[in-house]
């Protein structure tokens, strides 16, 4: 069988990357990854096809998304030193947690230093919030299709930046946006910020 395409967009399993990899590769054919669940041995793979072919990893392929990161980097420079947290919510079927989407979140509010300093919910036994703490807090439910909410807390002030999708249409019109993108492009990683520059 012969195909022929110019992205091959994945929205599957972490489980069929590697023989999506390998037939992109084979095809010389772009890939975007809209997948979540991946182990650090994908994410080897994922970089070593980047070398070969054009590859795009997009956790969530919303517009709304790729705006929400680029005020939670903004919000990060200006008030660094305010307490962080995360809250993501999804429907009761979504495997990992946290979602994809609250990861890349996390990347943009850490800095080298905290890098250990991820706190994933709260109990009794978890104490008081340390210094340069980031929470991350995963609801499961229902028919959620994916909200996200990045709050900074600081002394009498709180802001809070969140995303509600209602609807997973959404996603199908992003991917295409970054298919479009990415179609042409020579390998290497993209990222969804670039497709909005």
């Amino acid at each position: 069988m012969i195909i022929n395409a110019d992205v091959i967009i994945d929205f599957s399993n972490p489980s069929n990357l590697e023989e999506i990899l390998t037939f992109a590769q084979e095809n010389k054919t772009a890939v975007l990854l809209c997948t979540t669940g991946y182990s650090s041995e994908d994410f080897k793979k994922i970089e070593q096809a980047s070398k070969n072919i054009a590859i795009m990893q997009a956790g969530n392929t919303s517009i709304g998304i790729a705006v929400l990161k680029l005020l939670v980097s903004l919000a990060v420079e200006k008030i660094a030193e305010w307490d962080y947290e995360v809250i993501e919510a999804h429907h009761n079927r979504k495997t990992d947690s946290p979602s994809g989407t609250a990861e890349e979140l996390l990347k943009l509010l850490q800095t080298d230093e905290d890098k250990d300093s991820i706190r994933f919910g709260r109990n009794p036994k978890t104490g008081k919030r340390k210094v340069g703490e980031i929470g991350v807090h995963s609801i499961r439910g229902g028919s959620i299709v994916g909200d996200h909410t990045v709050m900074f807390a600081g002394k009498d002030e709180v802001i809070e930046i969140k995303h509600r999708a209602v609807s997973q249409d959404l996603f199908a019109s992003g991917a295409l946006r970054l298919a479009r993108f990415l179609k042409g492009k020579e390998p290497g990683r993209y990222y969804v910020e670039d497709a909005y520059k």
